[in-house]
């Protein structure tokens, strides 16, 4: 018998021509398949939302590069504790670095500044002085040519980072609020040529206390926000050092020199940087339009009677720049109502934000590059009641001229 079966093809033994097998997938392709996927793409990453995950595909010479993240509300369930358009926080300074599989977020330290062109200076800033590490990725995948990896940031964008907490404070009161992860999902990506924004949703259990008395306790608080990831560029503006004498906002620094001297107190000037279109002009004396004009561009939820004295008193600061040889450097604008792009929470547009909220107060906020001081971004927050106040300083530094 067995000498019969080895002198007899057995057809569940032998290789059939007709069998297909299926192309083994790469851990790349595994991660889109059979799944919904929504991508956007810029010059400096790619986004996948993947079945409500969110993934950034990075260029490895993209990892290094400074990039600042910022977060805007743009809906709150409670105005008192969470303002849409307010800056509450500073953009975190930040760069991704990759290491063998594992990426990394680390928040760049500018405590000190140095002389760039100086080696010595440079590595001893960054041998003393290195960034932390905020965040960790582990790489789900690696494309094609492997010139590019995928890490997954839904926790990034979820809420988590609490330097970027929405939540404003509560003067004299005092403020915790506690995310609730499970209530908070992730909205809508969009990529534009130099930065990535970013919706979600989130949910704060908040409370608020004034010594032993409650306000508010465990209160749930929706909010949706736009994080913005922004790139840097390589080429910076130059730093402009401040004068005492000139009210300015600042950015303050210690300044480590190449000459053995003690490492010193150095402030940097916020400002606009400003450009004339027509340089030569320029160097004439005569009047030059900027080769980037300052728009703000005004909430459509303001009241109508508030609408053009706002707009004439922002626009008057166009006489301050004409003293400098420029014209027409700010304009007001209203929220472009057929323009699919444009997004009030969007780092790139500076915005004269309505809150409709009881405190009677404005407020202005900016945000800058941390390293040179370049504004990046200005807003102005004009709350309801500020009317109130109005009228109080009316009456106080009026009454004794005016019957």
């Amino acid at each position: 018998f067995l000498l019969t079966c080895k002198s007899l093809p057995i057809p569940f033994l032998s290789k059939s021509k007709n069998v297909k097998t299926e192309p083994k997938l790469s851990d790349y392709e595994k991660l889109f398949k059979d799944k919904t996927v929504i991508t956007t793409k810029n010059n400096f990453v790619t986004a996948h939302k993947i079945d409500g995950k969110l993934y950034l595909e990075m260029p490895r010479n993209i990892f290094g590069r400074e990039m600042l993240l910022a977060l805007t509300p743009d809906r709150t369930g409670d105005n008192s504790v969470c303002t849409n358009g307010l800056k509450q926080s500073l953009p975190l300074h930040i760069r991704f670095t990759l290491s063998d599989s594992v990426v990394y977020m680390r928040q760049i330290n500018t405590l000190l500044d140095g002389q760039r062109d100086d080696v010595r200076v440079q590595s001893i800033l960054e041998k003393g002085y290195a960034d932390a590490i905020m965040e960790t990725y582990s790489v789900k995948a690696y494309n094609a040519d492997s010139s590019a990896v995928i890490f997954d940031v839904t926790s990034l964008f979820s809420g988590n980072i609490k330097e970027l907490s929405p939540l404003g404070t509560y003067r004299p009161y005092d403020l915790t609020g506690r995310l609730q992860p499970k209530f908070s999902l992730l909205g809508d990506v969009k990529a534009y040529e130099d930065n990535l924004t970013v919706k979600s949703s989130l949910q704060y259990s908040v409370s608020v206390f004034y010594f032993i008395f409650i306000r508010m306790a465990g209160q749930p608080v929706d909010v949706d926000v736009t994080h913005t990831l922004i790139l840097l560029p390589d080429k910076r503006m130059k730093p402009r050092l401040s004068d005492l004498r000139i009210g300015t906002s600042l950015t303050e620094k210690k300044l480590l020199l190449n000459d053995g001297g003690p490492i010193s107190d150095v402030s940097y000037v916020r400002k606009w940087n400003i450009w004339p279109k027509d340089i030569e002009a320029y160097k004439r004396g005569e009047m030059s339009e900027p080769q980037k004009p300052i728009i703000m561009y005004m909430d459509n939820y303001f009241p109508l009677s508030w609408r053009e004295p706002i707009k004439r008193g922002v626009e008057k600061w166009n006489k301050a720049f004409e003293r400098i040889g420029f014209k027409n450097v700010i304009e007001v604008k209203d929220f472009p109502a057929d323009d699919p792009d444009f997004d009030p929470g969007d780092m790139q547009y500076s915005c004269i934000r309505f809150s409709p909220s009881m405190f009677d107060k404005s407020e202005g906020y900016i945000w800058s590059d941390p390293a040179s001081g370049e504004i990046l971004n200005s807003t102005i927050i004009f709350h309801y009641n500020i009317a109130n106040q109005l009228n109080n300083w009316r009456f106080v530094q009026t009454s004794q001229v005016d019957e």
